[in-house]
Parts: C-alpha cells; structure tokens; sequence
C-alpha cells in the first residue's frame, strides 16, 4: 500500500515538473515568436496549440500541487482539457515531422525541430506535455467523449483559417491552407487528411495513457 502510495506521489511531482516545463519553455517560445512574427503569430496552429497546452499544464500543475497536499484527485475536466491540449501538439509534431520538414529537404529537419523557439514549440512543448500525460497522469479512465472534445480546437482552428483565406484576408500561414492557390479537391483532402489524423492521434494518445480501468472520468 504504502510502496502505491509513493508511486502516485512520485507519478503527480514528475507530472508537476514537466508541466510547469511545458509552461515555462512556451512562453520563451513566445517571446521570441512575437518578436518575428507580431500579431501574425497567431494564425500559427503550432503558437495557438502551445498556449492552449501553456494553459491546460498551468491549470493542471494547480491541482496537482493540491493533489500533493490533500490527497485529492485532479478534475476530469482538468484532466480532458490537458488531453486536448496533448492531442493538438501531437498533432502539431506530426504535422511539422511528415509535412512541413519535407518540404525544406535536407535540412528542413534540423530548421523545424532544432532551431529557435521550434525547438521549444515544434519539439520539446510537444515532448513534455505528452510523455507527462501518458506516463504519469493517473486517475479514472478517459470517456471516449473526450476524443471528440480533444478535435474541438483543431476543428474550430480549420474553419476560421480556411474562411479567412477562401474571404483572401489571410494568405496561409500553411501551404495546404491557401484555398484560393490550390484545386477545391486538394483543399478537402487536405482536410480531411488533417482532421482524420487528429482523430486517430486522439485516440492513440487516449490508449497510451497509463489510467486505470473502472467507471470513466466524469467531464
């Protein structure tokens, strides 16, 4: 009993740490963006899921940090809302590792994942927020609901940056984002490509997660 007990305990500091991690290396991330891109910056799906996820880890740390001191659980919804977060940046990586790094050859790679805050936004963010959620959050079952919530972002970020650049008020920031350049099929499989692998990443990162079975989390 007591050897579970310092494993939860151990599991919700070293949660507490790569949350606080994710927080800490994303504004840095954010600084240094703004600094470049100024209010452009937030038409990046890459800047909007990093501070969802600065958030989200920054919610959570709190209960955690009560968790240590009470004993009590961490909210489902705390617990969904760092799920989404996770899921957009997994979306994020996956993105940058099979679409954008491809498309600067050689060296697309070491720009995309080593270089300035993409170090932090593209890889590291991305890195601490899932490996903290899937090795160390514990606590009730996932609902399968929270899949669904987990596409909100993601859903809602395609349709006001695809009806920003069909109205032509923004041009990209994505190359697969600029309607108005490309054929109207290229567009929805382009969609469809991003948001089916949202939903399958959703899913992955709700099966990896290390959470005991019983009666779901309440959201």
């Amino acid at each position: 009993m007591n050897h579970t007990l310092d494993r939860n305990r151990l599991n919700s500091v070293l949660s507490l740490a790569m949350d606080i991690a994710v927080v800490v290396m994303g504004v840095v991330a954010d600084v240094l963006d703004y600094r470049v891109q100024g209010p452009r910056d937030y038409f990046f799906y890459t800047v909007d899921s990093n501070i969802l996820a600065q958030l989200a880890c920054a919610l959570h740390a709190a209960f955690l940090i009560r968790r240590l001191k009470t004993g009590r659980n961490v909210p489902g919804r705390v617990t969904v809302f760092k799920y989404a977060a996770s899921c957009c940046l997994a979306l994020t990586f996956t993105v940058v590792v099979l679409v954008l790094a491809p498309c600067y050859g050689a060296a697309g790679y070491k720009a995309m994942l080593l270089s300035g805050s993409m170090l932090f936004h593209h890889l590291l963010c991305p890195a601490a927020a899932l490996l903290s959620f899937i090795l160390f959050d514990a606590g009730p079952r996932l609902p399968r609901s929270a899949v669904r919530i987990a596409l909100l972002p993601t859903v809602i970020y395609a349709v006001v940056l695809v009806s920003l650049n069909a109205a032509g008020l923004v041009e990209g920031p994505y190359p697969f984002l600029r309607v108005r350049a490309q054929p109207w099929w290229a567009s929805i499989l382009w969609v469809c490509a991003i948001l089916g692998g949202a939903y399958l990443l959703a899913l992955l990162v709700r099966a990896l997660n290390g959470r005991k079975a019983g009666s779901p989390a309440k959201i």
